[in-house]
This record gives C-alpha cells, sequence and structure tokens, in this order.
C-alpha cells in the first residue's frame, strides 16, 4: 500500500468536525494550495464548474453570515 495513501486515509479517518476558530490569518500561498487541491474533488458529471471566493473582511464576512 502506498504511505502517503495510508496518511492520508488515517487523517480522514480520524479528523473531527472543527467548533472553534482562531483570529490568526491565513497565509496567501496556503489558501492558493487549497484551492488547486480543491479542484480535484469530484465534481457531477465530471463538470467541474468551481468558483471560489477567498474573504477577508470581517465586515463582508458579518454581512454573508446574515
Amino acid at each position: 500500500m502506498n504511505p502517503d495513501f495510508e496518511t492520508l486515509e488515517q487523517t480522514m479517518r480520524s479528523q473531527r468536525a472543527i467548533r472553534f476558530f482562531t483570529n490568526d490569518p491565513v497565509d496567501d500561498e496556503l489558501v492558493a494550495r487549497l484551492i488547486r487541491t480543491a479542484t480535484f474533488a469530484p465534481s457531477g458529471g465530471n463538470r467541474q464548474p468551481w468558483r471560489f471566493i477567498v474573504i477577508r473582511d470581517k465586515g463582508t464576512k458579518a454581512a454573508l453570515g446574515k
């Protein structure tokens, strides 16, 4: 078995829901990497209709939350 797959499998089986977040900023490079990775997720009909919006402004986030 591929050791990378085993690591991924273990992570996916043990990941718990996250209920608390910090106010620490997330690096732009990490956000870009996460978005690139997310584009490999399955999509209905393999259409891959990806649209990502990164919102950092607290006021905008609050307005969207309402």
